[in-house]
């Protein structure tokens, strides 16, 4: 997995965004929604880890693909050159 890193802001924005911004809602009942507890979101958008379920969950709720949320490394990318 070094070749992939996991762009974390971005995944961050993407929630808050969807909370705040596009449903207007508070962190408890976007838990409920994305079927996940309050504190988790709490924890991601205060920059805190979580595990792969809830990037799972989250992904769905926000109708992204996981993949939005990783790159390729730069050395991995001047490997393919």
């Amino acid at each position: 997995m070094k070749d992939l890193k996991f762009n974390y802001e971005l995944f961050r924005k993407d929630l808050i965004t969807q909370r705040v911004i596009e449903l207007e809602t508070t962190i408890r009942e976007a838990a409920k929604i994305a079927n996940v507890s309050a504190s988790t979101i709490s924890r991601i958008e205060n920059r805190k880890s979580f595990d792969m379920e809830t990037f799972v969950k989250l992904c769905f709720w926000l109708k992204a693909e996981p993949s939005k949320y990783f790159q390729i490394t730069k050395e991995r990318q001047e490997g393919f050159k």
